[in-house]
């Protein structure tokens, strides 16, 4: 019985997780890059929608690129405080973040961790025992589905108002929505009927 423990402490079971993109999928984005708290802001319906996906008891983990480190425009220590500001505002309505990656290079550096490559959603599917062939990411860019495609996960697409670029449809991401609200809703769905 020891010996079985101790097998499964070493290698306890995966469970699927959510992961979400940050700029443009919880909060705003900006064409120069969020900056600051001050150019930090919530877009609309955002604070439901992570109450709704804390419900499905399942790790939501933020991956993000944030180039802007690596080109020297805005120190790591202001994305951090942009980050925990982040998990205190979402913690303060009812949601929760299981873990924030970042990626802080800049796109020229060749990194394997930058979307569209997998590296954060592996490092985190190694530190969080997360089962990536039953996981999500949810994300507004096309880097955000060839990273999902790329680790093995399903993909919800954002496209506010739009018709998604021909790229993506092309991809054949799960589902395309408007936002985040209605990703919430569809996770809400294809989660509980999943066997966790």
């Amino acid at each position: 019985m020891e010996v079985a423990r101790g097998a499964e402490e070493q290698h306890p079971v995966r469970r699927p997780a959510l992961f979400l993109d940050r700029d443009g999928t919880i909060n705003g984005d900006r064409p120069d890059y969020v900056k600051s708290l001050a150019e930090f802001h919530f877009l609309p319906g955002a604070f439901a929608a992570m109450k709704r996906l804390a419900a499905l008891d399942l790790p939501l983990i933020v991956v993000t690129n944030q180039s802007q480190i690596g080109q020297g425009i805005t120190p790591e220590h202001v994305i951090r405080e942009i980050n925990d500001y982040l998990v205190r505002e979402i913690e303060a309505h009812g949601g929760r973040i299981t873990d924030i990656y970042v990626c802080p290079h800049a796109p020229w550096e060749g990194c394997g961790c930058r979307k569209p490559k997998p590296g954060l959603l592996l490092r985190a599917s190694e530190e969080h025992h997360i089962d990536l062939s039953r996981s999500y990411m949810v994300g507004d860019r096309v880097s955000d589905v060839a990273a999902a495609m790329a680790a093995g996960c399903r993909c919800v697409f954002i496209s506010p108002g739009m018709s998604p670029p021909a790229e993506v449809v092309s991809m054949n991401p799960e589902v395309i929505v408007r936002d985040l609200g209605e990703a919430s809703e569809y996770l809400e769905q294809v989660i509980g009927s999943m066997s966790l």
